[in-house]
């Protein structure tokens, strides 16, 4: 039986979220507009320490708020996709194993 594993983006300090249960990333600053049309579940935050710099919103109505910015995430969230396409050799992207 051939087992499959999800592909993980960090969002910060060992917190990850999988790949295919991602929506959107965006900028903590447009979340306001975006957020009030979202039928949001619940708010998860990354870190009660640091500042929210971008949310992720998820599948489920989950809305993750991450101290990385936006457009870090979302570059890291482009490698997994670029993997899964076959337009990338990168194999430094994030796997759980169980």
């Amino acid at each position: 039986m051939s087992k499959t594993f999800p592909f993980l983006l960090n969002v910060g300090f060992g917190q990850f979220l999988p790949c295919p249960m991602i929506i959107a990333i965006f900028n903590s600053k447009d979340a306001d507009g975006l957020v009030e049309n979202a039928n949001i579940t619940e708010e998860i935050f990354v870190s009660n320490e640091r500042p929210v710099k971008s949310y992720v919103y998820c599948v489920g109505g989950y809305l993750v708020g991450s101290p990385i910015e936006s457009k870090t995430l979302k570059g890291r969230y482009e490698k997994f996709q670029n993997e899964m396409n076959g337009l990338s050799d990168e194999k430094n992207l994030y796997i759980r194993i169980n």
